[in-house]
C-alpha cells in the first residue's frame, strides 16, 4: 500500500511493477519483487484495450458514473502468482502441470480485484481473451431468466476455493492439462459447468494464501469433498496461453446462472474428469412488497451504494455484473455477498440460503462489515499519505504507533487530575495534532507549549477550607497587632462560608474584599493571614503601572513568547484551583494603546462572570469562582467606578503609638533577632524611648520606617559584638540621635509663640493623616491703588482653592455681622500659605481652618497651637463633615496636639476609635454652626459639647461651658 501510493506520486507515468508470489501448497512460499520499468508492448496493449472498454461502457454502467475515477488505471501493479512443486517431487506429465499462474490486476485503492471476483489479464496471452468489461457487457441477464429446461442434468464439476454467486462474472486461471483439454471439449458442446466449493479447504493451512478462485492442481492429491451447493456458471472465454518459466495455463472467464445441487455427494478425484449429477435450487416464495422486504431491501441498496462509493475497485466491479432488479430482494442480497471480500465459509452461507430475508440479513452483515473495513483502510491511507508528503517537503514520516516521552509525560498528568471534558477534548485534540506534527513544523512547539499549559493546571485540584473561627481568629491575632475591624469583618466572611460549607458562597453574592491603607499597613500580609487561616495557597500578583491587558487575559498563541495571563499562570504556580489571590497596587493601573487592564480585571472580580472566565492563551473557558480575590490600595480616588463597584471596601487605618510599641516588641524585634543571629536583649530601651524613636522617627502610619531604625540599631550592635567592644546597646535619650541621625519630625511645640493668623488644621494623604499649618499674612494697601485679591500658595488643588475662596466670602460677612465697626479687609491684601509646596494638597477638609486663620488675621487673636481643626464650611456657616478621622487624630496625636474641634457629623466616627486613641487628648468638641465654633476658638460665651475620656468609663460625655 505505502509503496503504491510512493510510486504514484513521485512517479505515475512510469510506476508499474511486477510481484511475483512463488508458493508451494505444502511447506514453501516465497516472495519476489521484479521492477518492469520498460512495460511490454501485449501488456501495454492489455491495458489500454481494459481502459478503452471501460470508457466506453460508462452510459451503460448502473452506477453513478461521476464517481469514477479518472486516473484510477493510473499506475496499476501487476502481479504474478506463481505455484510450483517442490524440488524432488515427481514431473512426469506434461510440462504445463508443473506450474500454475494467476495474475491478477491490483488497482490504486489497494483492493484484489480477484479477491472481488473478477481478474484482468494480458492481451498476448490470447488476442481473443475480451476485458472483463466488455464481456459483462454482452453477457448481463438476470439469473432468474434461465429456464429450468436449459439447465442441463449433467455438468462438468470444478472445485473451487471460493463460491460464486449468480450475477456476477469472474475470471480464473487453471494449469492442469487434463482439466483444460476437457474445457476445451466442454466449449464446444455445451459451455455450462458446476463450480462447488471444497469443504475441506478450510482446515488448510494455505487457505490465507489462495482466496483467489483458483482450481486445485496436481500437488492435491486424494479425493476432495465438495458442498452440495454450488453454481451453474457459464462459460464465456477460454484460452491457452504460455508463460516463460510457468508453462500453460488455463484462463476462463465465467458468468455464474443459477443455484443448483449435487444429487449424490461427490468426492472429487485429483486429475480426474468429474462429471455429477445436478437439480436446480428453487428459493422459498416470499412477498416482495411486505414491510419486512422492503426495509431489507433499501438497507441493502443503501449499504451498497456506499461502498461502490468509496472503492473505486468495488465500482468497477459492480460495472462488470449482470443487470440486476433493484427491487429484487434476492439478487440484491447476491450482489452484495459477492461484492464483499469475506470468508468463504461465509459467502457460501449465503449462497446455500433459502430463506431470502435470511439471505439479506447474511449478505447485509458482509457488506456493513466490509464498508467497515475499507473506511479503515482508507484513513489510514490517507495517515500514510500525509506522511508522506510531508517527508517530501523536508521532514520525516512520524511513526504514530510509537508514543513519544512526551506524549506519555502528558498521559501521566491527565491520569494524575481530571480535566472538564471541554478542556479534556480540546488536549485530545491538540494531542492528535502533535503527534501528526514534525519537529521541524513551526507548529510543533506551538502545540507542545499549550498541551504543557493544559496539562500542567491543577484541574479539579482544590485545597479543604477550614470554618473554624476560633482557629482563624488565632492566626490573625498572632500575626497581626489591632486592626479590629479588618479582623472583624474577615471572621464574618469565614462565618459565612461555614454555614454554608463553601467559601464561593460567601463571595458570590457579596464583594470582592478590597482591603484601602497607607503603606506598611500590613495589607499584603493579612491576605497572607486569610489563606492561612483558611488552610488555602496564597499568591500574589503586583498590577502596579500593568498598561498591557495581556497581563491580565493572556497572549494570543501566535505571538511569539505568548504566555497565560498572571492568574492563570498563579493558578500553575500554587497547584490548586481554589487559592487566596492578593491583586496589589489596584489603584496604580495604568492604560495604553494596548488596552485597559482595569477594564479587564471587571471580568475577574465580577462573582457572576469569573465562573467562565476565557484566558486569550488557552482559549478555553476557565473556572475561578473558587478562587477567592483581596484586593489592596493606598486610595480608592484613582479606582475606576465600575471596579470599585465590584469590591467591598475595607479601610486598614494607620497604626498609633501604642500599637507600633506593641509591634515592635512582639513582632519587629524577634523577626530582625532571627534574621541577623544577635540575640533580643542586645537592644533595650531605657523608660519611653522607644516611643520617642517612634515620635521622631517613624511617624508614618506603617511600620516599616520603624522595622529599618530597629534594623539599624541591630546591626550597628552587631558590628560591637564582632569588634568585642561590646555586647549590648543600651538607647537613651541622650545618645538616640548618635545611632539613628537627625529626627525626621519635629515637635508640636516649635508653634507656641505662632502669631495671629496661623491655625493647625488636619489632613489625610496617601501615607495617613499629619497636621496641617495654614499661614495667612495682610499687608495694607496704600492711597493710590486698590485691594487686590486673595492669593494662595502652596500646590494647591481646584477643590481646596474653591475652600479658600469660600472661607474668605464668609469671614468677610462674619466680621461684619459679628465685628461691623471692623474694616480690615477693605485695607489689607490677603495671602494664604501651606507649607511643603512640594506636597500636593487637595480636599474640603480644610474649610474651617482657613476661616479660623482669616478671622483670626483680622481681629489680630492668637489661636492655640495645640488645638487642630477639620471640616467643610458652607457660605452660610454650616459646619460638615468629612473623612479620614482616625488618621487624622493619630497625626494630631503624633504631633502632640491637645485639643481638637470636629464637625457633628463625624461624632460617630470618633466613637468607633480605640480608647488609648481617645485617652491622648484633653478635650475633643464637636460643632454645627461656624458661630459656635468662633466663640469657642475666641473665647465668646457659647456652650459646647466637650467629651472627656476617663479610664473607667467606655464613653463618658460631658459638658463643659466655655466663658472668658
Amino acid at each position: 500500500c505505502m509503496l503504491r501510493n510512493s510510486l504514484r506520486l513521485v512517479r505515475p507515468s512510469v510506476a508499474c511493477y511486477r510481484f511475483a508470489f512463488r508458493s508451494s501448497y505444502r511447506e514453501t512460499s516465497s516472495f519476489r519483487l521484479k521492477p518492469s520499468i520498460s512495460l511490454s508492448q501485449s501488456w501495454m496493449m492489455s491495458r489500454r484495450s481494459m481502459c478503452s472498454d471501460s470508457n466506453n461502457n460508462d452510459n451503460n454502467d448502473p452506477t453513478d458514473s461521476s464517481l469514477e475515477d479518472p486516473d484510477e488505471t493510473d499506475g496499476a501493479i501487476e502481479i504474478e502468482i506463481i505455484d510450483k512443486k517442490e524440488d524432488g517431487e515427481d514431473t512426469s506429465g506434461a510440462e504445463s502441470n508443473e506450474n500454475k499462474e494467476e495474475t491478477i490486476s491490483i488497482q490504486p485503492d489497494d483492493t484484489f480485484s480477484t479477491k472481488l471476483g473478477k481478474s484482468s489479464f494480458p492481451a498476448n496471452r490470447d488476442r481473443s481473451i475480451r476485458s472483463p468489461s466488455k464481456i459483462s457487457s454482452e453477457s448481463k441477464t438476470l439469473s432468474s431468466q434461465m429456464k429450468e429446461e436449459e439447465i442441463p442434468s449433467t455438468v462438468l464439476v470444478l472445485p473451487m476455493v471460493r463460491p460464486f454467486l449468480p450475477g456476477t462474472t469472474v475470471g480464473i486461471t487453471i494449469s492442469n492439462n487434463n482439466i483444460a483439454s476437457l474445457l476445451d471439449y466442454q466449449k464446444n458442446d455445451g459451455k455450462y459447468i458446476g463450480t462447488f466449493l471444497r469443504s475441506d479447504f478450510k482446515d488448510k493451512e494455505e487457505t490465507d494464501k489462495k482466496e483467489s478462485n483458483i482450481k486445485i492442481d496436481d500437488d492435491d492429491s486424494g479425493p476432495l469433498e465438495l458442498h452440495r451447493i454450488g453454481t451453474l456458471s457459464k462459460i464465456n472465454t477460454v484460452a491457452t496461453c504460455y508463460t516463460a518459466g510457468v508453462g500453460f495455463s488455463t484462463q476462463l472467464i465465467l458468468t455464474p446462472m443459477t443455484r443448483i445441487q449435487l444429487n449424490d455427494k461427490l468426492l472429487y478425484e485429483s486429475n480426474a474428469q468429474e462429471y455429477a449429477s445436478i437439480t436446480p435450487v428453487t428459493p422459498l416464495e416470499y412477498d416482495n412488497h411486505s414491510p419486512e422486504v422492503t426495509a431489507y431491501r433499501l438497507e441493502l441498496q443503501s449499504n451498497i451504494r456506499k461502498l461502490i462509493q468509496i472503492s473505486s475497485a468495488h465500482r468497477r466491479q459492480y460495472s462488470n455484473m449482470c443487470a440486476i432488479n433493484p427491487q429484487d430482494l434476492a439478487e440484491l442480497a447476491d450482489i452484495g455477498a459477492a461484492l464483499s471480500t469475506g470468508k468463504p465459509e461465509e459467502i457460501q452461507s449465503v449462497l446455500e440460503e433459502l430463506d431470502i430475508i435470511e439471505r439479506a440479513k447474511k449478505s447485509l452483515r458482509l457488506v456493513q462489515h466490509e464498508f467497515e473495513v475499507l473506511k479503515i483502510r482508507y484513513d489510514a491511507q490517507v495517515s500514510q499519505l500525509q506522511n508522506l508528503v510531508r517527508t517530501q517537503q523536508g521532514g520525516g514520516a512520524v511513526d504514530q504507533t510509537k508514543i513519544s516521552p512526551i506524549e506519555k509525560r502528558w498521559k501521566e498528568r491527565i491520569a494524575a487530575s481530571s480535566p472538564p471534558p471541554h478542556v479534556q477534548s480540546v488536549i485530545d485534540e491538540e494531542i492528535e495534532k502533535f503527534s501528526n506534527s514534525h519537529p521541524s513544523s513551526s507548529e510543533y512547539n506551538l502545540i507542545r507549549n499549550y498541551v504543557d499549559w493544559l496539562t500542567q493546571l491543577p484541574w479539579g485540584v482544590q485545597t479543604k477550607d477550614n470554618f473554624d473561627l476560633s482557629k482563624a481568629s488565632d492566626i490573625l491575632n498572632e500575626n497581626h497587632f489591632g486592626l479590629k475591624d479588618v479582623k472583624k469583618r474577615i471572621l464574618e466572611f469565614i462565618a459565612v462560608g461555614s454555614i454554608k460549607q463553601s467559601i464561593e458562597s460567601a463571595t458570590s453574592h457579596g464583594k470582592i474584599i478590597c482591603l484601602i491603607g497607607s503603606p506598611g499597613v500590613g495589607k499584603t500580609s493579612i491576605g497572607k493571614s486569610i489563606a492561612d487561616a483558611l488552610g488555602r495557597k496564597f499568591y500574589r500578583v503586583s498590577v502596579g503601572g500593568m498598561r498591557d491587558v495581556s497581563e491580565i487575559k493572556g497572549h494570543r498563541r501566535t505571538y511569539i513568547g505568548a504566555l497565560p495571563g498572571k492568574l492563570i499562570q498563579g493558578i500553575k504556580q500554587v497547584q490548586s484551583f481554589n487559592p487566596v489571590i492578593v491583586i496589589d497596587e489596584i489603584e496604580k493601573l495604568s492604560r495604553s494603546h494596548e488596552g485597559d487592564p482595569a477594564a479587564a480585571l471587571l471580568e475577574v472580580l465580577d462573582p457572576e462572570q469569573n465562573k467562565e472566565f476565557l484566558d486569550h492563551y488557552l482559549d478555553i473557558p476557565v473556572d475561578l469562582s473558587n478562587v477567592l480575590f483581596i484586593c489592596t490600595g493606598n486610595s480608592i480616588s484613582s479606582i475606576p467606578e465600575p471596579l470599585m463597584d465590584r469590591m467591598e471596601i475595607i479601610e486598614v487605618p494607620g497604626y498609633t503609638t501604642y500599637e507600633k510599641e506593641q509591634i515592635a516588641d512582639s513582632y519587629l524585634i524577634p523577626k530582625i533577632s532571627k534574621e541577623t543571629s544577635v540575640p533580643v536583649p542586645a537592644v533595650r530601651f531605657s523608660e519611653d524611648n522607644l516611643k520617642r524613636l517612634i515620635d521622631e522617627y517613624c511617624r508614618e502610619p506603617g511600620v516599616r520606617t520603624l522595622k529599618q531604625k530597629l534594623e539599624s540599631l541591630y546591626r550597628q550592635v552587631a558590628v560591637k559584638i564582632v569588634k568585642k567592644e561590646a555586647t549590648e546597646l543600651v538607647v537613651t535619650k541622650d545618645n538616640i540621635r548618635e545611632y539613628l541621625g537627625k529626627p525626621s519630625f519635629s515637635i508640636a511645640e516649635s508653634f507656641l509663640d505662632a502669631p495671629p493668623g496661623v491655625v493647625v488644621g488636619l489632613g489625610y494623604t496617601n501615607y495617613g493623616g499629619n497636621i496641617l499649618i495654614l499661614e495667612t499674612v495682610a499687608h495694607p494697601v496704600s492711597d493710590e491703588s486698590k485691594v487686590q485679591p486673595m492669593k494662595i500658595t502652596g500646590n494647591l488643588g481646584e477643590v481646596l482653592l474653591e475652600s479658600a475662596s469660600i472661607a474668605q466670602t464668609y469671614a468677610r460677612l462674619l466680621l461684619k455681622r459679628l465685628l461691623p465697626e471692623n474694616n480690615f479687609y477693605e485695607c489689607h491684601n490677603i495671602n494664604i500659605h501651606l507649607p511643603h509646596g512640594a506636597v500636593k494638597k487637595e480636599g474640603p477638609s480644610a474649610g474651617i481652618a482657613l476661616v479660623t486663620a482669616l478671622v483670626s488675621l483680622a481681629t489680630g487673636k492668637q489661636v492655640d497651637p495645640q488645638l487642630a481643626m477639620t471640616g467643610e464650611v458652607t457660605l452660610t456657616g454650616r459646619v460638615m463633615g468629612v473623612g479620614g478621622i482616625k488618621e487624622k487624630l493619630l497625626g494630631a496625636q503624633r504631633s502632640g496636639v491637645k485639643r481638637i474641634c470636629l464637625p457633628e457629623e463625624n461624632k460617630f466616627d470618633f466613637d468607633e476609635l480605640d480608647e488609648r486613641l481617645k485617652n491622648q487628648f484633653e478635650s475633643v468638641q464637636f460643632f454645627k454652626r461656624y458661630e459656635d465654633l468662633y466663640h469657642y476658638v475666641f473665647a465668646e460665651d457659647v456652650q459646647a459639647t466637650i467629651i472627656e475620656e476617663k479610664p473607667d468609663q467606655e464613653e463618658t460625655k460631658c459638658v463643659q461651658q466655655a466663658s472668658s
